[in-house]
């Protein structure tokens, strides 16, 4: 795995993946607070309490609500933290982890690779699909 070179870092992208919107927000920032002892195994290991992201069917989410750790299906218009890993932040990619997604962002085209895991059917339930990413959080 790609290590990261970016120490200081702070993006905000909206990325059309089919009929959805992801809003990522990427920032150098503390651990999480309180997490649950499950997110506690490395501590350095899983992005800090400001990377969040929220799925929408429009471009008009609610920014103000509180990221929660909840673990399940992304829900419409939460707002979730990013899983632990992967999560690599260097000058030519972002890669980062969803709910059962991993996110590889060519920052050249700003394309992503997504890859589905379906946790039932290991490296068989694995799908690849793509989506198109913009910097700054893109709303009507």
């Amino acid at each position: 795995m790609p290590k990261s070179n970016l120490t200081d870092y702070d993006f905000k992208l909206t990325c059309e993946y089919g009929s959805r919107y992801y809003f990522f927000n990427l920032k150098n920032s503390p651990p999480i607070k309180n997490s649950p002892i499950l997110l506690n195994w490395n501590r350095n290991s899983y992005p800090g309490e400001d990377n969040w992201y929220i799925v929408s069917l429009s471009k008009n989410p609610n920014f103000d609500q509180e990221p929660s750790i909840i673990w399940g299906n992304d829900g419409l218009d939460e707002k979730k933290y990013l899983n632990p890993a992967p999560f690599v932040m260097r000058d030519d990619i972002f890669k980062f982890a969803t709910y059962f997604k991993e996110w590889e962002v060519n920052r050249n085209n700003m394309k992503a690779l997504v890859t589905s895991i379906d946790p039932f059917e290991g490296n068989l339930g694995r799908t690849f699909s793509t989506a198109t990413c913009q910097y700054g959080f893109i709303t009507n």
